[in-house]
């Protein structure tokens, strides 16, 4: 259940979500090995995607909320912010 902050709420799960990304970024993959390092890998990936998802849905809402556009997909949002 979304909270009533609207896009703000959005805002703060996406910079959440970045930070972790960062955080991943950062490890040393040298110290693994091949099988673990492509669970590392996999899992960077999967928080990119994460943050990509939670950027155009804070934007979607963030354009609903304070310039009334809705829009309806991840393209559309982005070229209406434009």
């Amino acid at each position: 259940m979304e909270q009533a902050g609207g896009y703000e709420y959005r805002l703060d799960a996406l910079n959440r979500a970045l930070n972790d990304f960062e955080k991943s970024l950062r490890l040393d993959l040298d110290r693994f090995d091949d099988v673990a390092k492509d669970t590392v890998k996999n899992g960077q990936i999967q928080k990119l995607e994460i943050c990509v998802e939670l950027f155009w849905k804070t934007l979607q809402k963030f354009l609903l909320d304070i310039h009334g556009v809705d829009t309806a997909s991840p393209k559309k949002t982005i070229v209406d912010a434009m």
